[in-house]
């Protein structure tokens, strides 16, 4: 029960909109039958008015919504996957059921409200079953194609919005998933000794220099390496928290500072003793990073 209703919630718009069709729809048959009354004589009273005709429309239409309920149950609790015999048959049988339920109600209600033109139940129903039958079946196939699609549609949305969470997870993945690899690197260099590799971790690297179109890593231990990359590129594959660029030909690990000077000859001292010259254009943020060290 509370599907169905969650149901109708969401389509009420759509339902909404077809209620209106279908109100349309009435009015229109009204003045057809009101047409035949008054230019074929079909045993019809002539002088019967197009509201007294638009109500009674209204009344079997009316039986014909609350025995679609049941036909709005049985398609939600069945929806047709893939066409079979068994749903074909399952679902002929039951249109073919309200279909003759609905014929039966209309007639004993017509038998019910006359006492001059119809009063012989088996007459009225022939009548019904002839001229409304067909228009009867067309409108409850077309129920439970609406009913298909509005599902169908509501499903497509769920899907569309669980792709959109799986991809906005996994997208969150792959950047940590990216983070994480990049920090592993970053945790060593690797560098071509001869014909060997040299993997030299970050903590031992006191400071890198610009050498052509290469650069030469310096270790605590005092031995140098050199690397085939960009300063540019190495800096961007360093961590920003450990090593900071102070000159366009030097890059120095923060840990590896003793002191720094800001004179007329600006540079970075390091641990060992080694000068660094310092770039005018980053004293000021060398300055800010290392008093917040």
């Amino acid at each position: 029960m509370l599907e169905v209703t969650s149901w109708l919630r969401s389509n009420s718009r759509t339902l909404i909109l077809a209620l209106l069709c279908f109100g349309g729809f009435i009015f229109f048959e009204a003045h057809q039958q009101l047409f035949y009354y008054r230019n074929f004589n079909n045993g019809n009273p002539a002088d019967a008015t197009l509201w007294e005709i638009f109500v009674g429309g209204i009344y079997r239409w009316m039986i014909w919504l609350v025995l679609a309920v049941p036909v709005v149950l049985f398609v939600l609790k069945n929806p047709v996957k893939k066409l079979g015999v068994k749903n074909i048959t399952n679902y002929a049988l039951v249109i073919a059921g309200i279909l003759f339920l609905n014929l039966a109600l209309v007639s004993l209600n017509n038998v019910w409200q006359s006492d001059t033109f119809y009063v012989d139940f088996p007459e009225v129903f022939r009548f019904y079953f002839f001229h409304k039958a067909p228009i009867i079946f067309v409108a409850l196939v077309f129920l439970v194609i609406l009913v298909h699609f509005l599902k169908n549609q509501e499903e497509l949305n769920l899907s569309v919005q669980e792709l959109g969470s799986l991809k906005y997870t996994n997208q969150q993945l792959y950047e940590q998933l990216k983070t994480e690899k990049l920090n592993d690197e970053a945790m060593v260099i690797q560098v071509k000794v001869g014909n060997r590799v040299k993997l030299v971790p970050l903590e031992s690297i006191v400071w890198i220099e610009a050498d052509d179109y290469c650069v030469r890593i310096h270790d605590e231990s005092g031995r140098a390496y050199t690397l085939r990359s960009t300063m540019k590129a190495l800096e961007q594959r360093l961590p920003a928290s450990q090593f900071m660029r102070v000159h366009r030909k030097a890059l120095v690990n923060l840990g590896a500072i003793k002191e720094y000077a800001f004179g007329a000859k600006p540079m970075i001292i390091l641990n060992q003793g080694t000068e660094i010259p310092l770039a005018q254009s980053r004293i000021k943020e060398v300055r800010s990073t290392l008093q917040g060290v």
